[in-house]
């Protein structure tokens, strides 16, 4: 765990990254940033609630929460990590990240060709509901179907307007696809400063 995130951070910190690609389109969703924080504007209930609707009508089970804190995880099945969503914490009513989603990753450890199919469409479901009509260009640029150039890094990153793909290739098995808002793309929002007491006059 400590390694894959590593390398996710090593990945955002790199300016350029072999394979990254940037294609300007329109999102479903609008990506905001205070001074710690960047988040899309969408809750993780939303969020999970339209993968369940599209993923259902397609067959596949409803995800349920096997996990709950700051990072909410989602499986099918007790103890299963399938879906991990970071969200923003603080005060709703006052803090404008609370509750928002922050980061999607997706667990793609496949035990078996029935695993490897569900964790393809679940990445292309996840592309289509943040990127409508993107999914084929996302998937090419971070070669997820396909084998690599030699020269492309195992973590390949792309962006698509306000969000930011990574596709992190483990040889170990235990690879991972990421969604997380664009930096340089997300809106700066202003933060409320808090009141100092007011001494009671007499």
């Amino acid at each position: 765990m400590k390694r894959r995130i590593a390398l996710l951070i090593l990945a955002i910190c790199v300016i350029v990254i072999s394979g990254c690609a940037s294609y300007s389109t329109s999102n479903a969703y609008e990506a905001q940033k205070n001074k710690t924080e960047k988040w899309f504007e969408v809750t993780s209930d939303d969020l999970i609630k339209e993968i369940n609707r599209r993923a259902e009508a397609d067959g596949y089970t409803n995800l349920e929460i096997t996990d709950y804190g700051s990072t909410i995880v989602y499986g099918f099945e007790k103890d299963e990590r399938f879906v991990k969503i970071e969200v923003g914490v603080g005060v709703p009513d006052r803090d404008k990240e609370a509750g928002k989603v922050k980061m999607v990753e997706l667990n793609l450890y496949a035990k078996d060709e029935e695993m490897a199919a569900r964790n393809g469409y679940y990445i292309e479901l996840l592309i289509d509901i943040f990127n409508p009509g993107m999914v084929e260009k996302i998937e090419k640029n971070l070669y997820i179907f396909e084998d690599a150039p030699q020269n492309i890094l195992d973590l390949r990153a792309t962006t698509a307007g306000n969000v930011r793909y990574f596709f992190n290739e483990a040889n170990d098995g235990y690879s991972a696809f990421y969604i997380m808002p664009d930096d340089d793309a997300a809106k700066e929002v202003s933060e409320k400063e808090g009141i100092k007491p007011i001494k009671p006059s007499k």
